[in-house]
Order: structure tokens, then C-alpha cells, then sequence
């Protein structure tokens, strides 16, 4: 909550940017939230929040300050093909996917309209998985956005244990 209203009000005056108070996910309903701990020396406040609890033994392999849940509230769940019927979106120029976690199941609430999507980037699990039960790995991302149409342009770790990746892709 507190993330959601910094970023309203700091996009308060800008019409192309839209903020909303839900998370996306393969469920229309509501979900346990897991807000992580804050740290100075980390840059993204609340950055490894989700909708996934870490999984036992992250300590061991990756021992990072804001890898701590602190609270969990009830949050709002969406589909994106239900979010851009609601919304009346018509093209994706570029989708961006950063979920902890969740991202497979982001691309894969998006059903039907997965063809408005021209190119984007997902996040995914290379080297240690963060979270109990995601099923957000590499291999799995991969094989999804090949069998919808997408092309891979370019895969990247992006942390110093290459525990994730950030995969780019565009439509064939």
C-alpha cells in the first residue's frame, strides 16, 4: 500500500500512467500478499514482495538483507485478458514483467490476447529459485513465449549469483 500511493502520487499528473491498487496473476480474486523487510544498502525498497512465500534454505544460498517477510495483507488479484477487457486496451507496444515469481502466470493470464503483445521482458529463475512452488523457471518461460509466438532477443542475468534472468522477446 504504501509503494501503490507513492507511485499515485507521483504519476498524479501524468495521462498516459495509471496506477492500480491489484496484482497480477493466473486468478481473478484475492491473495496473501508477503511485503519484505526494507534495507538501506538495498536500492528497490519492498523489492522482493510477492505473492510467494521464499522457500526454505534461501539464507544459505543467497543471504540478502531484504529476503525477510515482514507482513502479509490481502490483495486484489487480476487476469491481464481480464484487466484489458475492463480497460479496453487494444495493443501492447511493450510489457514488462517483474513479479517475483509470478511472472509465468502473468504471461499466461494474458489467454486470448496474448497477440497484442508486440515485445516486453520477463523476469525468471535461473540459478536459485527465491520462492516455494513458482514454476517461474527460465526453461518454462522460454518454452511459453516460443509456443505464443514470441522470439527470444536477448537473455541476461541480472544479479552477481545469475540467480535470475531477464528474458527480452518480440513477436515473430
Amino acid at each position: 500500500p504504501e509503494l501503490f500511493n507513492t507511485l499515485k502520487e507521483r504519476f498524479f499528473n501524468d495521462p498516459f500512467i495509471r496506477v492500480y491498487p491489484d496484482a497480477i496473476s493466473i486468478n481473478d480474486g484475492y491473495a496473501d500478499f508477503n511485503i519484505t523487510a526494507t534495507h538501506p544498502d538495498i536500492r528497490a525498497k519492498w523489492g522482493a514482495s510477492s505473492l510467494h512465500n521464499f522457500r526454505d534454505g534461501l539464507k544459505e544460498d543467497w543471504d540478502r538483507a531484504d529476503f525477510e517477510m515482514v507482513e502479509t495483507i490481502k490483495v486484489r488479484t487480476r487476469r491481464l485478458d481480464s484487466f484489458i477487457e475492463e480497460i479496453g486496451i487494444t495493443e501492447i507496444p511493450y510489457l514488462h514483467v517483474d513479479a517475483q515469481g509470478e511472472d509465468l502466470n502473468v504471461l499466461r493470464s494474458l489467454g486470448k490476447y496474448v497477440t497484442i503483445v508486440k515485445e516486453g521482458q520477463v523476469e525468471a529463475t535461473n540459478q536459485i529459485n527465491l520462492y516455494d512452488n513458482d514454476g517461474n523457471h527460465m526453461n518454462e518461460v522460454v518454452k511459453w513465449l516460443i509456443g505464443n509466438g514470441f522470439t527470444l532477443v536477448d537473455i541476461r542475468g541480472n544479479d552477481k549469483l545469475q540467480a535470475e534472468v531477464n528474458i527480452k522477446f518480440k513477436r515473430k
